[in-house]
């Protein structure tokens, strides 16, 4: 565990970014050892399938496009179009697939897992 850049110190997000995008993977972890995990991640990515989230989960769009696929209160298939500089609050709980073409850059920031939690 731990972070990428101390705590009670800001950082240029944008810039690191910029700094790494080059030899930047899938996905690089900014916190994690708080109460919160918090990483960008970024397309395209090829997963498909539904995962579900002990703790709310929030999702700021830096670039590009995010398509949100999650399952409603209802049980009805829904896609939230995240573009860049919109935020989405994900409440815990409600199965989800983020789907991020070529291009998509993802803040994520998420609540630590608890000892007794997993995600489904």
């Amino acid at each position: 565990g731990g972070s990428m850049f101390p705590h009670l110190k800001n950082f240029n997000l944008k810039q690191w970014i910029e700094d790494n995008r080059a030899n930047w993977g899938q996905r690089r972890t900014i916190w994690e050892d708080s109460d919160f995990i918090a990483f960008v991640t970024r397309g395209p990515n090829s997963r498909k399938d539904f995962h579900i989230d002990p703790g709310d989960e929030i999702f700021y769009q830096l670039e590009g496009d995010l398509n949100l696929h999650f399952i409603n209160s209802q049980g009805k298939l829904e896609v939230a179009l995240i573009q860049a500089g919109e935020m989405f609050l994900l409440p815990a709980d409600v199965p989800h697939s983020p789907r991020r073409g070529d291009g998509s850059w993802t803040l994520v920031v998420e609540r630590k897992r608890r000892p007794d939690e997993v995600d489904r």
